[in-house]
């Protein structure tokens, strides 16, 4: 606490608690999990990037394709309300 806070009985009960360490075995689990982890993503990037085409670009492309003909549809939509004036 910084000298202009308010002094908190709790927050000095918290801070004299003892600080915990983890369990050996439990620290081992979390550290096998995060290695695989870590190896399941460099592997997924392999292949991605051989693969020429990625899944997520398919997406977009048909994203961008919608969009490309609602805009082209609103467009002529408002020439031929314009036509009609």
């Amino acid at each position: 606490m910084s000298s202009h806070e308010q002094h908190d009985p709790t927050l000095e009960l918290l801070m004299g608690l003892p600080q915990l360490s983890p369990d050996p075995e439990a620290a081992a689990r979390v550290r096998r999990r995060c290695h695989a982890a870590m190896a399941r993503r460099v592997a997924f990037q392999a292949r991605s990037s051989r693969s020429g085409l990625r899944p997520w670009r398919l997406s977009e492309a048909a994203l961008m394709l919608s969009m490309g003909l609602y805009l082209v549809a609103a467009v002529v939509e408002a020439v031929r309300v314009a036509g009609s004036l």
